[in-house]
């Protein structure tokens, strides 16, 4: 019973947190660009025309419109599935819908970080980063823009859970599910299979083996209509590369400014006539570029790198509109960066060797290895944020238990 009434006061905390701050940031039609108009273009084609389509010729970084020009092309541009979320709400513009269903969403991960940390560490520490989900700022403001991380690490934590439950099927399903929303947890299948190579932990293949069957038919359907052996989607991957060896000075402004400028990045967009088309001439002068100066590169991506975990409050100073607060906003947010990955990193150690730990290491592992080598900014470190959170509540759990 008591369980249960955490679990409703957690979810109404977080869902709470999140309906204000659908308020405080609002979204209409106008303010939509890039990746939130894109994905809203892809739902609206799937919702009237049954395929994955831009409804037009789409060029790499244009703004997706809905309806488009035309002709309906089938595309593999991004992941299908938070397009298909949008797609089933979509009864004209479903911002509305769309926000909402996300912040049930976000309230519902914050339960779900609390199971996983009860279940691994005791109710103490599921509590603490329960508590810390809800009011974690990036992960808050996520749910009022039309981007598929919500989605993604709802998905991602019911895998995680049902993997530390022991339901290795249903952890590969719905890891296979939040592949379809994000590729990124492809190459984790990988990683699952060489952990059980070395360590032998039970129901690892599974998961990976009923993951990519969850995948395959998407895969499938790309070689039929498509003609290539895509295996989830095309957006996202020669273009974070090569992104990742231009050098973006801090304090410099938007870091996409620069790199969309950039003549490299500028020459494959002008010389493509697709997204996808631009995505292969940007790896190929990625792989370039690194080979002609692999240590260059290393030097870019560790000064860059940082960036992944350093969310300066951008979001509560479009909210202020007070250019005085910026510094302290600045201070506040890069304070508690530090607190959670120093607390975190306390947690893991102590906890290393810990067999019920490993899922949520190895995740954290994952995560912060595979955005090494692209462009990193902070709303990639998302997926981990449940993680550290439950880390760091280890360490405090213990700095309590102590000093009792």
């Amino acid at each position: 019973m008591k369980t249960w009434r955490t679990r409703i006061a957690i979810f109404a905390l977080a869902l709470a947190v999140r309906l204000i701050a659908l308020q405080l940031w609002p979204t209409n039609a106008d303010t939509l660009r890039y990746d939130q108009s894109e994905y809203l273009s892809l739902g609206y084609h799937l919702a009237h025309f049954h395929t994955l389509s831009f409804g037009e010729p789409h060029k790499f970084a244009a703004d997706g419109h809905f309806p488009g020009q035309g002709p309906v092309i089938p595309t593999a541009a991004r992941a299908p599935l938070y397009p298909a979320f949008i797609a089933v709400l979509w009864s004209g513009p479903p911002f509305s819908a769309i926000r909402t269903a996300q912040a049930i969403m976000g309230a519902l991960s914050a339960v779900l970080v609390f199971e996983i940390g009860a279940a691994t560490f005791g109710p103490p520490v599921g509590i603490l980063a329960g508590l810390a989900y809800c009011l974690a700022p990036l992960t808050v403001q996520s749910v009022a823009m039309i981007i598929s991380e919500p989605l993604f690490i709802l998905l991602f934590l019911t895998g995680l859970r049902s993997w530390i439950s022991k339901r290795y099927a249903l952890a590969g399903f719905v890891f296979g599910l939040a592949i379809l929303t994000r590729a990124v947890l492809l190459p984790f299948l990988v990683v699952l299979l060489v952990i059980y190579a070395i360590r032998r932990v039970r129901g690892l293949p599974a998961i990976a083996l009923v993951a990519a069957a969850v995948v395959l038919p998407w895969t499938i359907r790309n070689i039929v209509v498509l003609r290539q052996p895509i295996l989830v989607n095309t957006e996202g991957w020669g273009s974070t590369l090569l992104e990742g060896t231009i050098l973006v000075p801090y304090g410099s402004g938007s870091p996409w400014s620069i790199y969309s400028s950039h003549p490299a990045v500028r020459a494959a967009i002008d010389s493509t006539p697709d997204e996808s088309q631009a995505e292969k001439e940007m790896l190929s002068s990625a792989v370039a570029r690194i080979e002609s100066n692999p240590l260059q590169w290393v030097i870019i991506r560790a000064r860059q790198y940082p960036r992944l975990y350093l969310d300066t409050g951008t979001s509560i100073m479009q909210l202020t509109r007070d250019p005085r607060l910026n510094l302290p906003i600045k201070i506040i947010f890069a304070a508690g960066n530090a607190l959670l990955l120093i607390a975190a990193a306390i947690g893991g150690w102590k906890v290393r060797q810990q067999a019920e730990a490993l899922p949520i290491l190895s995740v954290i592992v994952y995560f912060a290895v595979i955005v090494f080598p692209v462009w990193a900014e902070t709303r990639y470190s998302l997926p981990m944020t449940p993680e550290l959170l439950i880390l760091a509540s280890v360490a405090f759990c213990d700095i309590m238990e102590v000093s009792r």
